[in-house]
């Protein structure tokens, strides 16, 4: 969460919350947030049907050069390549 021009971040998601049930802000939050009334409270979801389409975030995977990572990391791709499959299969044109 971007919090000033220097681009602080907030690294706590209570913090957050707090931040933006103080209307200094606004965020993306995991949809489990959702099924609580407490955190929910002065909270309004956004519908954006543009961000449905094409929502694109980059992530980087760091890890030594060495054959015993090499399965965990096939995993961690895997899991995310399933990830994408699932979001776009659920996608509705």
């Amino acid at each position: 969460m971007v919090v000033s021009a220097d681009n602080e971040e907030v690294d706590q998601l209570s913090l957050a919350i707090k931040l933006i049930q103080s209307d200094l802000g606004w965020a993306w939050l995991p949809r489990v947030l959702s099924e609580s009334p407490y955190i929910t409270e002065h909270l309004e979801p956004i519908e954006v049907k543009e961000l449905k389409a094409s929502f694109k975030f980059s992530f980087a995977l760091w890890n030594p050069h060495s054959k015993q990572v090499l399965t965990v990391k096939k995993s961690i791709i895997k899991a995310v390549d399933d990830y994408i499959a699932h979001f776009r299969s659920l996608q509705v044109d």
